[in-house]
């Protein structure tokens, strides 16, 4: 039963890799079910980032951040990569 219990466990979060511009990248547990504005927000809290200045993009694609991980087809392992947009006197 424990068996069957940790594969289920195993299957409803996934490692993904954020890809930073700045050279660094975090392996980081998503569920499939997590919206790219839940990525967003990870990653403006770790790099201590207004969000409003950060961009993923999934092979190449801004990505939309009301879709899911799921939706995008992002698979366990992928890469995304996160932009920073600096603005001009800030």
């Amino acid at each position: 039963m424990w068996g069957v219990l940790n594969d289920i466990i195993l299957i409803l979060v996934m490692k993904i890799i954020l890809y930073y511009q700045s050279g660094g990248s975090d392996e980081v547990d998503f569920k499939p079910n997590d919206t790219m504005q839940n990525v967003l927000q990870f990653t403006s809290d770790r790099l201590v980032i207004d969000e409003s200045q950060l961009t993923i993009l999934y092979e190449g694609r801004v990505v939309d951040l009301n879709s899911t991980i799921e939706a995008n087809n992002i698979s366990e392992g992928e890469t995304l990569n996160v932009i920073t947009s600096v603005t001009a006197g800030k």
